[in-house]
């Protein structure tokens, strides 16, 4: 099957993060070396190879980066110096980007000073917005002086449905990309058993990272494994995921159920909170140092998200001493303010940023899984050509 070549996907890519991508000669070793490459689901060569031709279509319909937790050994090993690793992380934001019909994300990865923008504007109108909770406040009645109630109250919702549509999207094209090569979406519903199965590999993956694991075989430093990427990331991931479930218990029992207080949520969101607290601050130092080859070109994007989350943990313990100890006084209620703020920022943004690392890769494990598990002859294989060797 003919592929239309791309001759300034290399150059683009590069904005990516994929600044050594020509310097590869293609001798394999990357791929040889790599603890997740087998079978028929082989990186970064290929990946790498797909990216010098050009060939876009190919490589925004692989799943591959996604696989890849980029433990660095690759990069390590290459005889051209020529960044595989950083490659691979750089096909993932292009994956994001591509996936994003509004083009916001991927000028965001292009142009940090874009990015800064956006969160600052996308700070102050969900601020504004907020200010609808409290409209005799003082500072919102001169808010509201200016710009009238219902301008504000209506710009928030459009625009929480707009981004909404555009998360919907995202994971709609990353579907249809990633599910080509079997037949469409469609087929992807074909085998229930199959579907189950690969279900219960991606959860199984998501709890445990096993796989994540495997990359850290060959570690060779003398670091304890509470400090190993493997369990900091497992940190991040989970002690998010806890307070999102904490944050809609509560909202379900005090909110809807009219509850003055749920125990439980408070619990999770405590012991979340903690570990998340935990896996940041130690990935931001272990990224801050650059020691580790996987942490040693690191782009806005990354610091972005932990720092975004490290400020979440901060202001919700600050918040929760608050109601404790009855604090009072602007500064929690400043607290509050950015930690609302930034709370609703980031699930606004989480097909444009880091952040859609949480529902792109479980997809993309999920079909990895699925094609394992379906009989041969359900599924529909891209035609080879002379750059798939």
């Amino acid at each position: 099957m003919a592929q239309k070549a791309n001759p300034d996907l290399a150059r683009d890519l590069a904005r990516f993060g994929a600044s050594d991508l020509m310097a590869c000669f293609n001798c394999g070793n990357c791929t040889a070396v790599c603890p997740l490459s087998e079978g028929d689901t082989v990186f970064p060569r290929k990946l790498v190879r797909y990216a010098q031709l050009g060939l876009k279509d190919r490589l925004v319909a692989m799943s591959e980066p996604w696989l890849c937790y980029y433990c660095g050994e690759c990069s390590a090993t290459c005889p051209r110096e020529a960044g595989p690793g950083e490659t691979m992380a750089a096909l993932r934001r292009y994956s994001i980007a591509s996936a994003d019909p509004s083009g916001l994300s991927g000028l965001m990865y292009r142009r940090p000073t874009f990015a800064v923008l956006v969160t600052v504007v996308l700070a102050v109108v969900l601020g504004l917005f907020l200010m609808l909770l409290h409209p005799k406040h003082e500072f919102s009645a001169w808010i509201f002086h200016w710009i009238p109630y219902d301008v504000i109250h209506t710009v928030g919702m459009v625009l929480s449905g707009v981004i909404g549509l555009f998360m919907l999207a995202g994971v709609a094209n990353i579907l249809r990309r990633y599910s080509a090569d079997m037949g469409g979406v469609g087929a992807l519903f074909r085998s229930p058993g199959a579907m189950l199965g690969a279900a219960r590999k991606t959860v199984s993956e998501i709890v445990t990272m096993r796989r994540h694991g495997r990359c850290q075989e060959n570690e060779t430093s003398n670091a304890p494994w509470y400090l190993m990427p493997r369990w900091v990331h497992w940190s991040i991931m989970w002690g998010f995921l806890g307070l999102f479930g904490a944050t809609l218990l509560d909202f379900l029992f005090i909110f809807f159920l009219s509850w003055t207080a749920f125990p439980p949520a408070r619990v999770l969101g405590t012991v979340s909170g903690l570990v998340m607290l935990y896996g940041v601050s130690v990935s931001l130092y272990q990224r801050g140092q650059g020691k580790a080859t996987h942490l040693k070109h690191s782009v806005l994007a990354d610091w972005w998200l932990l720092g975004f989350l490290f400020v979440l943990a901060v202001t919700g313990f600050w918040l929760e001493l608050a109601v404790t100890f009855h604090w009072q006084g602007v500064a929690n209620e400043a607290a509050l303010l950015v930690h609302t703020v930034m709370a609703m920022e980031l699930i606004l943004l989480v097909t444009l940023t880091k952040l859609a690392h949480a529902l792109y890769r479980p997809l993309a494990l999920w079909i990895h899984f699925l094609r394992q598990e379906m009989p041969a002859t359900d599924l529909h294989s891209v035609p080879s050509s002379p750059t798939d060797v």
